[in-house]
């Protein structure tokens, strides 16, 4: 995987966090990475702190540069190891609690 650019904008229109799929609203600043893998190209849109809590597991887990962390993956087959930073990405957790919660019909806001 070869990263061909990044950058942090400020959405000028909503967007879905490529990590925890909530929204990244109009105003907000996000991270933005233009990425390509053999023939396919795309770009991946992410809350800045859930692009963080991404790059330290990343980082704690010494992976490779082009081994990508994806936090809804995580989150999927390895919860405790993202509960581990909870007092460091307090709202990127809390984001998906919510929708833990309102997949299993306990409410909740993202």
């Amino acid at each position: 995987m070869e990263v061909l650019s990044e950058s942090k904008p400020i959405a000028r229109k909503a967007h879905t966090c490529d990590h925890c799929w909530c929204d990244i609203s109009p105003g907000e600043q996000y991270h933005r990475a233009f990425l390509k893998d053999g023939g396919d190209v795309w770009s991946w849109k992410s809350h800045l702190d859930c692009a963080a809590l991404s790059d330290c597991m990343h980082r704690d887990q010494d992976l490779c540069w082009d081994e990508g962390i994806n936090l809804s993956e995580e989150w999927s087959n390895d919860r405790e190891e993202m509960l581990r930073y909870r007092d460091e990405f307090p709202t990127v957790i809390a984001r998906f609690e919510a929708r833990s919660a309102r997949r299993t019909g306990q409410g909740g806001q993202p």
